[in-house]
Parts: structure tokens; sequence; C-alpha cells
């Protein structure tokens, strides 16, 4: 993670929110993100600007075999997206946007989760 998002503060267990395996905070470009990976390991939560959770998950994708899907929701349920390796940070920021328009939301966040 550090390789990828240059200032990245990461909070390994025992330090860990319950039923966490591991958090983050990362200094994006429109503000923190604050990250978790959940204890079972399928499922990473993301809350801060949707542009910088867009480009987080982008990332992630690169990442996970291609084989395993992942998917991105938002907290409402309001909206979800295959995470395939050709998604685009446009087309997260677009289908996320969208929804947050018809759900209320903290000005300016977007929360997403991406399950695989």
């Amino acid at each position: 993670m550090r390789e990828g998002f240059f200032a990245v503060e990461i909070i390994e267990p025992p330090k860990c929110s319950q039923g966490h395996s591991l958090e983050w905070t990362w200094l994006a470009p429109a503000g923190g993100v604050d990250g978790s990976l959940n204890g079972t390991g399928n499922a990473v939560v993301l809350d801060g600007d949707i542009a910088d959770c867009s480009r987080f998950a982008v990332w992630y994708r690169a990442l996970v075999a291609e084989d395993q899907e992942l998917v991105v929701f938002d907290e409402s349920y309001s909206a979800d997206l295959p995470l395939k390796n050709d998604t685009t940070e446009a087309l997260l920021i677009a289908t996320f946007a969208a929804s947050s328009s018809t759900t209320p939301a903290r000005p300016g966040q977007g929360r997403g989760k991406t399950k695989p």
C-alpha cells in the first residue's frame, strides 16, 4: 500500500477496531480517505472523497487476481458496479455521484465498499 499511496498511515492488529484486520488513512489529494479490511478479508471499506475512493478502488483492482470478482457499492446500497480490470476512475465517479444525488450524504464525500 505504501508503494501505491505515499502518504498513508497503516494501523495493524491489535490496534485496529473490532472486526478489522487492517486499517489505514491515506492523505489523498482531496482530503483523507479512511479505509479498512474486515476481519475475514472479504471487504474493503473506504470513507472519503469520491474521486479519491475511486482512485484507490482502481489501484486495488490491479492488485487482485483477475478471476476474483469485485463489486463496489455505496453505503446505502443504492448503486453498485462490478470492479473490472478496465473500470476507470471516471466511471466510478459518475456511477456514485449519480447515486449520491438521490441519497443524503455529507457534501463532498463519497463512501464506497469494495467487496470480493
